[in-house]
């Protein structure tokens, strides 16, 4: 028997425009060749979702992707299309914030292999703050005094024995009006820290041209 959310959801699902087939089987490859950076992605679409449908910088994100996996702007426009539907079909659909039959529906109403289904629910059930707004809030409280970094390598996880994850945690030294200096730390994946970085190279160019 289907439960009621189920119902409400997949019928959600169900409604999805004539490309989404065609996009949901694209995230698939490239979560395949690329998880993490599927999983940056998926977090960015949500965040902007929960931050009331704010501008996605696909230039940026598409930074995330290794060469060989072949991610261009375009795929990368049809990635946020797909996902922003499937956020709004379980804002919609009523979805609890466990995330409870989320999973279930997408199998069922979706071609989206397991990766990206599990990608989908741990950004639903466990939301993050996107790396830039994490990094504008920081700044947001004053003048960067200093910025240091360490770069790490996740070992393992409690789903993963062998992760090898290399991650970067940069450290903000930042001064208030009152000139009292605090200091915040955020951790970011390679992917995450690559698509930063090519924001803030964007930025710099803006600065010399000025």
């Amino acid at each position: 028997e289907i439960s009621p959310l189920m119902g409400k959801l997949g019928t959600e699902l169900l409604a999805a425009p004539e490309a989404f087939p065609a996009s949901v089987a694209a995230l698939n490859r490239h979560a395949q060749a690329a998880p993490e950076a599927v999983e940056v992605v998926v977090n960015e679409v949500f965040a902007a979702g929960r931050a009331g449908g704010r501008t996605m910088e696909t230039s940026r994100l598409v930074q995330a992707f290794p060469e060989e996996a072949g991610v261009t702007t375009g795929d990368l426009e049809n990635h946020v299309n797909a996902l922003a539907f499937i956020y709004r079909a379980a804002k919609r659909g009523e979805v609890d914030a466990a995330g409870s039959g989320l999973m279930e529906a997408l199998r069922t109403y979706t071609d989206a292999s397991e990766s990206v289904v599990e990608a989908i629910h741990s950004a639903w059930a466990n939301p993050k703050v996107s790396t830039s707004q994490h990094v504008d809030k920081i700044l947001s409280v004053g003048s960067l005094v200093k910025l240091d970094w360490k770069l790490g390598v996740a070992a393992a996880s409690s789903s993963c024995s062998h992760l090898r994850a290399p991650y970067v945690r940069l450290i903000f030294h930042v001064a208030d009006s009152n000139g009292k200096l605090h200091v915040e730390a955020v951790e970011v994946s390679y992917s995450e820290f690559v698509g930063l970085s090519k924001t803030l190279a964007d930025v710099a160019a803006a600065l010399h041209r000025l």
